[in-house]
């Protein structure tokens, strides 16, 4: 990840550009099956909107880690500064704790792309400079509310997404990278799609996880998160043939794992604040933080599992 690389030039470039345009043919179906009760309005239903979000999401995805460099660094600051920027919106916190949160974003992209020894001490730094804005600004009651919601944003999304380019460091790095698109999105999908499906059943869907945080999470859902990652494991095996069967079926449990605590992290902030999505940039997702929510805890799990077990 140290210089611009020519995508075309990468080996691994055209067998994912294939897998990616034949997941979007094959999921097509899916799309139509779970609108045979209202095809006329197929277009506007929320999975139409998640599948072809995808179409803007996923270049972009394949952009960052292919080319690599100045760019991945510029486009997951972009990622952290949008997700800041919602969770201001949702918190209410005042802007000059944004202001340095976006900051510190900066500055955990720099430490993590250049100065990993000092990576694991970012934490630290967060609290460090956020406890010292109530007294820069001679702030009252709301001091101690508002150092926590900017501290725990800074570690959900700057922290948390920074693995990102740790991940792209490893041996095999873009590998890896490549995995975890695929795993990431077909969890996602499973998740929304098996999830679904029992639901109109109505067979299954009352076994929820944590029903005051989000109702909609069942333990189908799950099911489906864990499947969809193994789905997106196999699709993307090509590129980590080093890993053993095993590693794999742990990995898409992990991975599956991952994504519903990413999912119920968020639920849990967005029903302290009383928000139904986070925003509304991306469309059938909300915003933002709706879109990576899972990515946020899958990123930093997958890291610590592969650095550790393999």
């Amino acid at each position: 990840m140290n210089a611009i690389n020519n995508p075309l030039d990468n080996p691994l470039f055209s067998p994912v550009v294939i897998r990616l345009f034949f997941v979007f043919v094959f999921t097509f179906p899916l799309v139509i099956v779970f609108n045979l009760h209202n095809i006329k309005g197929i277009f506007a239903s929320n999975i139409w909107k998640r599948y072809y979000a995808f179409f803007f999401i996923a270049p972009l995805y394949l952009a960052a880690i292919f080319i690599s460099g100045v760019f991945s660094l510029i486009f997951l600051f972009i990622v952290m500064y949008l997700s800041l920027c919602e969770f201001r919106k949702m918190s209410g916190i005042p802007i000059y704790y944004h202001i340095v949160s976006v900051i510190l974003a900066g500055l955990t992209t720099i430490i993590a792309f250049r100065l990993e020894p000092y990576f694991y001490s970012l934490p630290v730094i967060y609290f460090t400079v956020l406890s010292f804005i109530p007294v820069c600004m001679n702030e009252g009651k709301d001091a101690f509310k508002n150092v926590s919601y900017a501290l725990f944003a800074n570690i959900w999304i700057n922290f948390s997404l920074s693995h990102f380019i740790l991940t792209g460091y490893m041996e095999n790095g873009l590998n890896m990278l490549i995995l975890l698109g695929f795993s990431i999105i077909f969890s996602d999908v499973f998740a929304f799609v098996i999830g679904g499906f029992f639901k109109r059943i109505h067979f299954l869907d009352k076994y929820t996880i944590a029903k005051n945080i989000s109702p909609n999470k069942t333990f189908a859902g799950v099911t489906g998160n864990i499947l969809g990652a193994g789905i997106g494991i196999w699709i993307s095996r090509f590129a980590v043939m080093e890993f053993s069967f095993r590693s794999l079926a742990v990995l898409s449990f992990v991975i599956g794992v991952g994504g519903i605590l990413g999912d119920l992290t968020e639920s849990t902030v967005k029903r302290a604040f009383g928000s139904k999505d986070s925003g509304n940039l991306v469309p059938g997702h909300g915003g933002v933080l709706d879109r990576i929510d899972s990515a946020t805890r899958i990123i930093v799990i997958f890291y610590y599992y592969v650095l550790i077990f393999e």
